[in-house]
């Protein structure tokens, strides 16, 4: 009889507090989701050209011409590899000083598509260039113009952040954050440009396309 007692109290405490604890969940907001399309923002976001000092060293009246096709990033929809073959404008490089554009793997950033549901993680460029990996960690084997890379994806207190392996040697980081309310993202790339020994950081910040 001495543990009755306590066992209705218990009771009735918890069914006192439920209808609380029912009403904070019903009413929590859900998390912001990445999917949708997101163009970029040019006032926010880095410079690519000055975030890597890719300034030319050519003599001058030498060109530089860059494919749209170089970036590498897996197959275009419909299974075309490296997104559309439009070519750029070469780049005349008569001025000592020019900036040249940045590299292939900065290219196609101006628009993103993204579907995130699950553990499924969609990103599909302007380019046409679709990455598909998964958030829980496993390891993804990807070809690009570039050659053979390995790809994981995994959620952090930061947001999602893809880690890419290349076979040369480049590693690459790249963390997607959304703000709170789910209306603006930011994506920072980690990376080694050609011929440096440092990592840069690149930022790129988007609008969600109404």
């Amino acid at each position: 009889m001495r543990h009755v007692f306590p066992a209705v109290f218990a009771a009735l405490v918890l069914a006192s507090i439920w209808p609380v604890v029912a009403a904070a969940a019903e009413n929590e907001a859900p998390a912001p989701s990445y999917t949708g399309t997101w163009v970029r923002n040019e006032t926010l976001s880095d410079d690519p050209a000055q975030v890597m000092g890719a300034r030319t060293d050519m003599p001058g009246g030498m060109r530089v011409g860059m494919g749209r096709g170089g970036m590498g990033g897996g197959m275009g929809r419909g299974g075309r590899g490296g997104g559309k073959a439009e070519a750029m404008d070469d780049i005349r490089t008569d001025d000592p000083q020019a900036v040249v554009k940045p590299p292939a793997m900065m290219q196609g950033l101006e628009r993103l598509e993204i579907f995130h549901e699950g553990d499924e993680f969609a990103v599909t460029d302007d380019m046409d260039i679709l990455q598909s990996l998964y958030t829980d960690g496993r390891r993804i084997e990807r070809w690009t113009p570039m050659g053979q890379v390995f790809e994981t994806a995994t959620v952090t207190g930061d947001g999602i952040v893809v880690r890419s392996e290349g076979k040369d040697g480049r590693d690459r980081t790249v963390t997607y954050t959304l703000d709170t309310e789910g209306r603006r993202l930011t994506v920072v790339h980690e990376f080694k440009p050609p011929r440096r020994d440092e990592t840069v950081a690149l930022r790129m910040v988007y609008d969600r396309a109404e």
